[in-house]
């Protein structure tokens, strides 16, 4: 149905992968079903995803501030919750999921790690480009907390400057926010909801609803009350990054099923360094374990190396 334009609305606007898959399908002359190949897409994105935030943990504070059993300590948690997400998208199972957390992983880490604005701003257009194919309002939502977190902050803490990135999220939520606009409204203006209601807020109110979004939704509820609490300062980065999670879950309750919590999975994914990080210093205390590398002042550190 979605590959020959009929399908029902949101999920006929999410054409990228649908459309990939029948193309490369064609190539190979039908040897391969449209499955094979989302499990290829799925599985090249979740490797791409998780080396990227793996390498985001390395390179975070908390991180750089412990000692080895600690650093051990982190990255296991890191792959415990990897593994935790992975399950929760194996329920009803949808090709832009894993497409999407790569976007946001990815997008994170360019505003992270990229020092060069002539790379950053590219890169980053290209990728929401991508995204308005594949579940625009991942993309839209990502760099709407973004720009808001550039304004309302004025942080200058990022590797490709302040400037450049409001000009990029301005311009990423645009171009994202037009291809979605011109996939409701000129190519498939005939893709209704059906049965199924725009705004979902009373629906998610049922047990039913409720309870797998709260099992699922822990680790990222802990990760928002301990960074929001914690007096170690989080890169600009990761602060905006919780932002724009914020702004998806309030999304997401509103006109989505939380029972599919794979609709959450992007962000959650993008956020596993920092929860690591919260996890980790929390089980060490716990367990009485102390570091034998002494913590540094590490607003001290973001100013003297931002």
């Amino acid at each position: 149905m979605l590959a020959s334009g009929q399908g029902d609305a949101p999920a006929q606007y999410r054409v990228a992968a649908i459309y990939t898959a029948r193309f490369l399908s064609g190539l190979v002359h039908g040897h391969l079903a449209y499955r094979h190949f989302f499990a290829i897409f799925d599985f090249i994105a979740a490797l791409c995803s998780l080396l990227l935030v793996t390498n985001l943990l390395y390179r975070s504070k908390r991180y750089c501030a412990s000692s080895e059993t600690s650093r051990i300590l982190r990255v296991m948690v890191l792959m415990g919750l990897s593994f935790y997400y992975l399950t929760w998208s194996m329920w009803y199972q949808r090709p832009e999921t894993w497409l999407s957390v790569l976007f946001v992983t990815a997008s994170l880490f360019v505003i992270s790690v990229v020092r060069s604005a002539s790379v950053a701003v590219p890169v980053l257009v290209v990728l929401a480009t991508i995204q308005g194919f594949v579940r625009a309002d991942v993309a839209i939502l990502f760099h709407f907390g973004l720009l808001l977190f550039l304004i309302a902050r004025g942080s200058k803490h990022f590797p490709a400057g302040r400037l450049a990135l409001l000009f990029t999220s301005c311009l990423s939520g645009v171009v994202s926010t037009g291809i979605l606009w011109i996939l409701m409204h000129k190519i498939f203006p005939h893709a209704t909801y059906g049965k199924t209601k725009v705004f979902q807020l009373i629906a998610n109110m049922s047990p039913n609803q409720f309870v797998p979004f709260l099992i699922f939704f822990v680790p990222t509820a802990y990760t928002y009350v301990r960074t929001r609490t914690s007096e170690t300062n989080d890169s600009a980065p990761e602060q905006a990054l919780r932002l724009s999670s914020a702004f998806y879950l309030v999304s997401w309750v509103l006109v989505g099923l939380v029972q599919e919590v794979r609709i959450f999975i992007p962000f959650a994914f993008a956020l596993m360094p920092q929860t690591a990080n919260v996890l980790a210093d929390e089980l060490e205390r716990a367990m009485g374990i102390r570091n034998s590398v002494p913590r540094p002042d590490l607003s001290r550190a973001t100013r003297e190396t931002e």
